[in-house]
């Protein structure tokens, strides 16, 4: 995924880019999300001031990984807590609206349990650089 910007503030080697926001962004959190511009921060070596234009890229596989880990893996947990939910409730010989009941609650307790670990996830990993879009060209 690429993207162009123009860098706003340095401190170091730690270099502040705004970027104007995509559809795609509403869905990632690689940056300091407002209302319609992004503010990313790169971890840079070469000196550049503000008001530079810079070119940026976030890696495919990282774009993938993010991908499986909010669209894919909650899809089929979904599924599969459904399904375990239904059987147990199958197995104690439970009713009709009881097999419904017990496998949406299964999969709602399971996703909800899932999406806590995501938040907690992008907590811990949010600040570390290899997790970060790059500049590509100056």
């Amino acid at each position: 995924m690429q993207g162009t910007g123009k860098v706003i503030k340095t401190e170091g080697n730690t270099i502040y880019i705004q970027t104007e926001k995509k559809v795609a962004c509403n869905y990632c959190h690689a940056c300091s999300q407002q209302k319609d511009k992004n503010i990313l921060k790169i971890q840079h070596d070469k000196p550049l001031k503000e008001g530079d234009s810079v070119n940026i890229s976030i890696p495919h596989n990282l774009v993938i990984k993010f991908t499986i880990l909010m669209y894919v893996i909650p899809l089929f947990l979904f599924i599969f807590a459904y399904l375990i939910g239904d059987a147990i409730a199958r197995y104690l010989s439970a009713s009709t609206n009881t097999l419904i009941l017990s496998g949406t609650v299964s999969a709602v307790v399971s996703l909800t349990v899932y999406y806590i670990f995501l938040k907690w996830y992008d907590s811990n990993y949010k600040n570390n650089f290899k997790n970060k879009p790059t500049i590509t060209t100056l």
